[in-house]
């Protein structure tokens, strides 16, 4: 297992800023250390991501995960994964606005779609597809919580009325 991996934020010339590590102890833990925007609320949601890409097991990928960080808000929705790195989906929206992002994570894996891509050769148009490919799967999960979102007050007072509202 590598002792020290990077976790890099990708930007639109496709330049990587390094946002942080997942390193191995003496005793064998994962640890994470995330460097320092000088922004709280920043720094906080960045670490969020980091603990959803330390407990990646490299095999699912279709679960919407959600983080929040003060008015931050944001959802990993989908993972792009190459050998030699992982790429994480995520919109994000504040007070400040909405941005779309991609975490990039430089671990090997070894069930992969690329056999050698490095987080070196992910580029803004491989993330560009990504995001334009997984776009109607989450306009269909979207659609799946709203239909959940009429039966809200139902689902929230079952054990106040159960027994009343049961059967015909």
């Amino acid at each position: 297992m590598q002792e020290k991996t990077n976790i890099f934020i990708m930007q639109p010339d496709s330049s990587k800023i390094k946002i942080g590590e997942i390193y191995l102890t003496k005793t064998g833990a994962e640890r994470i250390k995330i460097e320092s925007t000088e922004n709280e609320t920043i720094d906080n949601f960045n670490k969020k991501v980091a603990g959803f890409i330390k407990k990646d097991d490299g095999i699912f990928n279709n679960e919407l995960h959600f983080i929040f960080s003060d008015d931050m808000v944001g959802m990993i929705f989908h993972i792009m994964r190459w050998r030699r790195c992982t790429g994480y989906l995520v919109i994000q929206k504040s007070h400040k606005g909405t941005r779309y992002l991609a975490y990039l994570h430089d671990k090997i894996k070894h069930s992969s779609t690329a056999f050698g891509t490095t987080c070196d050769l992910v580029n803004f148009k491989d993330i560009k597809e990504g995001y334009k490919k997984e776009l109607p799967k989450l306009k269909e999960k979207l659609k799946r919580a709203e239909e959940l979102l009429l039966l809200k007050d139902s689902i929230n007072n079952i054990s106040n009325k159960f027994d009343d509202s049961f059967g015909i």
